[in-house]
């Protein structure tokens, strides 16, 4: 299976770093954490470097360790939360708090959002908790997406949310209680891309068909899946105004001229389809 990531920071007001960890890829595993800075603006000092981090930084990086400790084969919803726990209650010994005279009870530590899919044979295990994503991309149904977003109002479908922006019901933290979901989808043998998505990678499109026909047209005019990567980086960069983090795993052929063929119906159609909306 090939592999690939997006990843890309929106610097400012002095920023060093973006809140998004960098994503996860391996074979058969996607994962990508969203560190929420509204929620974990206070900032953390290295006790042994010096160096200043904020809470929501620190949030998304230390859950990405904590799912890579894992053993693909002990990914579950109890043992993913277990490893986070650890992971955090290691980072109190290792950050010290940056007194800065601001404090809210809006303010959580380490707050961060978590989305992981898991490939085992022709079954995809989803995980997640907040609002970033799982998907699939089939070349004959399309877009599928596998998680469910935590929000507080559960009427909001994925296309609603992007128009009202529904707040999250849930997220990883270390100062609340968190459930990790679970979700099973059975993978079909044709070509998928199998992905994870922080929402710098999906908030500004109109909707998810226009996402959809965002990663048909650049998989159409790419010419290899290396280049299909940086084209996506490139479009997703010139669209977001947010952080974005994308962990990509290609299954099926290793022939990119064979998904280019095996997605151009696909494309044809979606395409046809959204001139009918816009109209």
């Amino acid at each position: 299976m090939k592999t690939g990531f997006v990843f890309s920071e929106k610097l400012s007001r002095g920023k060093v770093h973006g809140e998004d960890a960098h994503p996860y890829v391996r074979n058969n595993i996607v994962a990508v954490a969203d560190g929420l800075g509204g929620r974990g603006p206070e900032q953390y000092r290295d006790i042994e470097t010096g160096e200043i981090y904020t809470s929501a930084y620190i949030g998304a990086n230390t859950v990405i360790e904590a799912v890579q400790s894992i053993p693909h084969n002990e990914l579950s919803s109890d043992s993913i939360k277990n490893a986070i726990m650890k992971g955090f209650n290691y980072a109190r010994k290792k950050y010290e708090k940056v007194c800065m005279g601001v404090s809210s009870s809006m303010f959580k530590i380490f707050p961060t959002t978590l989305a992981l899919g898991c490939i085992d044979n022709n079954w995809l295990h989803a995980f997640w908790c907040g609002d970033s994503r799982v998907y699939v991309l089939n070349c004959k149904k399309g877009l599928i997406q596998i998680s469910k977003d935590d929000l507080a109002d559960e009427k909001l479908d994925p296309f609603t949310n992007i128009v009202e922006s529904g707040q999250m019901s849930q997220y990883v933290s270390l100062s609340s209680d968190f459930v990790i979901n679970e979700s099973i989808y059975q993978l079909s043998h044709e070509n998928t891309i199998v992905f994870a998505a922080s929402d710098g990678a999906f908030d500004y499109f109109q909707s998810p068909m226009h996402l959809e026909m965002f990663l048909l047209k650049t998989l159409q005019a790419s010419t290899s899946f290396e280049e299909f990567i940086i084209n996506m980086q490139s479009g997703l960069v010139e669209i977001s105004g947010d952080d974005i983090s994308v962990g990509l795993v290609f299954v099926g052929s290793d022939s990119y001229v064979n998904w280019k063929a095996s997605t151009k119906e696909r494309f044809e159609i979606l395409g046809k389809d959204l001139d009918v909306v816009e109209e």
